[in-house]
């Protein structure tokens, strides 16, 4: 456009010269990239319609140290909840400088049944006495507290009495801590908290809490492989999930 004497000077339109413009009179042309720091003080309630898919390319730089490597549940009877590296997401490397293992909701076909854990290497499962040696607290219904050691196990045993089996809402649950599993010298630890409710020990109605520290006394290579086993009898339901965190 032409004009008599100077051009005026251009002055950019701001926020407040365009009031309420309404997306129809938008019709052509591509806007500028936006800078986040130009986003600011934006109103919830200005924000309809459906925003964009966020690809997952665009999502760098996340990590995460504490990852779930396997599951195995259970809805009848077995024998025992085996993790075996290599199987089913199962993964004893060096990867991962410990390992937590989740227990949700374990039910027993026998009455007043523990859970029970043992470790393997090279393959097998070891289960002689002197393998495991254990430090443990015990806290049933309204009793007292009792504590115990032994040097001269099979296993780790994750809880103290077993839940009545009569009761259908009683379970086992609990969570287990593991140490130094891959070092091929040096002795494996555990730390657990094991926990039942209605308790057949104490009666029905109450629950049980025990913490308990292991130790692996065999150390004729790294651990490849966990079970969790009854007393007795079967599980006949529930889960263990496996995780591991990085250094």
């Amino acid at each position: 456009m032409a004009f008599i004497g100077a051009t005026p000077t251009p002055i950019p339109l701001t926020a407040t010269d365009i009031p309420d413009l309404p997306a129809t009179k938008i019709t052509s042309g591509t806007f500028p990239a936006l800078n986040g720091s130009n986003l600011t003080n934006l109103d919830a309630a200005d924000l309809t319609g459906t925003l964009p898919a966020i690809s997952g390319a665009n999502l760098t730089g996340i990590a995460s140290d504490f990852v779930k490597l396997s599951t195995v549940e259970v809805s009848s009877g077995v024998s025992s909840i085996e993790f075996i590296d290599g199987t089913n997401g199962a993964d004893f490397s060096s990867t991962y400088k410990t390992f937590m293992f989740h227990i949700d909701g374990l039910e027993m076909s026998d009455d007043n049944i523990r859970s029970k854990m043992q470790f393997g290497t090279g393959g097998s499962f070891r289960s002689t006495s002197g393998d495991y040696s254990e430090v443990q607290i015990t806290k049933t219904g309204s009793s007292g507290v009792t504590n115990t050691a032994t040097t001269n196990a099979t296993s780790c045993r994750l809880t103290s009495g077993g839940p009545d089996n009569a009761d259908n809402g009683s379970s086992q649950n609990g969570t287990v801590f593991c140490y130094n599993f891959s070092n091929s010298s040096s002795r494996a630890m555990i730390y657990s908290v094991g926990l039942i409710n209605n308790s057949d020990s104490g009666g029905v109605g109450n629950s049980n809490l025990h913490f308990c520290t292991w130790c692996f006394e065999y150390t004729n290579g790294a651990i490849d492989r966990v079970k969790f086993f009854p007393d007795s009898g079967t599980i006949t339901d529930g889960s263990v999930t496996m995780y591991g965190m990085k250094p």
